[in-house]
């Protein structure tokens, strides 16, 4: 569990990390073309892959953190044995996208192996990699909600009514007095 925290703190540490970059050459590359008429050619593809590995990254700490966008307007008004139920059916679902994801990317990251980036020069291989990462983790994360939601049902945890509900109420009644 040690590891398994100490990892997820260095990819909080990394994202800090792209996003820095990111936003010195996005900056950089601003002030070159407004200033001087020019730009880093490089600078466009640091960004923009970058990005696109913040984002795979990202959505593995969402994962963890339960911060993925979903419509659960329905759900928090099941009991806890729905909740559960359908917590379930979820992470299976995510664990056969996630499956579908990585085993795609194998195959992308095989058919690229010889190509590289126009100005970097970076393999293709190595920026379709980050999916199998992602698919990877976030596959291991389902298993472990899917795990946690059998064996320990008394530490699920259930969805309860947002905050945005609460504040509409807690207003209208305010009004009302």
């Amino acid at each position: 569990m040690k590891n398994y925290n100490k990892f997820f703190k260095f990819i909080d540490i990394f994202l800090g990390i792209m996003m820095g970059i990111m936003v010195v050459f996005v900056f950089l590359n601003v002030i070159l073309r407004f200033v001087f008429n020019t730009g880093l050619a490089s600078s466009e593809e640091v960004s923009r892959y970058t990005f696109v590995f913040m984002t795979f990254i990202g959505a593995i700490v969402a994962m963890r953190e339960g911060e993925h966008l979903s419509v659960d307007m329905l759900v928090k008004r099941f009991p806890k044995k729905g909740q559960l139920i359908s917590s379930i059916i979820v992470n299976v679902i995510i664990l056969i996208m996630m499956t579908i994801l990585t085993l795609g990317s194998v195959k992308m990251v095989v058919q690229s192996s010889g190509a590289k980036t126009a100005v970097l020069g970076l393999p293709f291989s190595f920026l379709y990699s980050i999916c199998i990462l992602s698919g990877v983790c976030i596959g291991v994360l389902a298993i472990e909600k899917i795990y946690i939601a059998i064996k320990h049902p008394e530490d699920f945890k259930l969805e309860e009514n947002d905050y945005i509900e609460k504040e509409f109420t807690n207003d209208y009644k305010e009004i009302e007095q």
